[in-house]
């Protein structure tokens, strides 16, 4: 499949919404492994979110294929509840 971007600003808009995206966002495409630094993603990205509650993250990981999910999980729990 090609990924073309959506060009056409009516296009960009009817997909924001369809995805529930508003306000600025964040995207991080790849493994949750420990060399891609997602615990560090996380914690930056929680003080952006601490200052600007309209942002957002998207993550695509690969979880049939290194575990993202619970690479994940495990990243959100060395975080702290702040």
């Amino acid at each position: 499949r090609v990924h073309r971007p959506v060009l056409d600003e009516a296009e960009k808009r009817a997909l924001r919404e369809k995805l529930g995206l508003h306000g600025f966002v964040f995207l991080h495409v790849g493994a949750m492994t420990d060399n891609k630094g997602v615990p560090a993603l996380l914690r930056a990205f929680a003080q952006v979110a601490e200052r600007r509650p309209d942002v957002r993250l998207a993550l695509k990981g690969a979880d049939a294929l290194y575990g993202s999910d619970a690479m994940l999980k495990a990243a959100l729990g060395q975080l702290g509840p702040e």
